[in-house]
């Protein structure tokens, strides 16, 4: 007995270490905040938002209103948004899509499913003719 009180007495600072300290640094990774330079830590986050804007061509009939949508984060589909609408002469047009630029073209069809946002954006309702009366 009196062998390993002179074995501890003598180690003790290198068994701490290896038996407390170590699997507590890999157990825990080490510090997981970000320190600055004065030795506090600084947990804020910034995430960036955008809004997203519809234009329907007939705002004070179709109001959809606008969304705030976190960088990376997908637009959700307008709730209740009609997918036909007649015009003052009785042509019947339906709503071919949602498109990223003006323009209309296909390349610019907007995926609700899949598209993400990555700035302040406009998304366009493209109205295509059906019938008229």
């Amino acid at each position: 007995m009196e062998k390993w009180r002179k074995v501890l007495k003598n180690k003790w600072k290198i068994l701490l270490i290896v038996f407390f300290i170590l699997p507590c640094v890999f157990a825990f990774g080490g510090c997981s905040c970000s320190c600055n330079k004065t030795g506090g830590s600084s947990q804020t986050t910034t995430t960036t938002e955008y809004e997203v804007t519809f234009y329907t061509d007939n705002p004070d009939f179709f109001n959809v209103p606008k969304q705030t949508i976190k960088e990376g984060g997908k637009v959700r589909p307008p709730v209740n948004f009609p997918e036909r609408k007649r015009d003052s002469q009785g042509h019947v047009y339906y709503l071919n899509g949602w498109y990223s630029d003006p323009s209309l073209s296909f390349e610019y069809v907007w995926k609700f499913e899949t598209d993400t946002v990555s700035r302040n954006m406009v998304l366009y309702a493209k109205w295509v003719l059906l019938e008229s009366y």
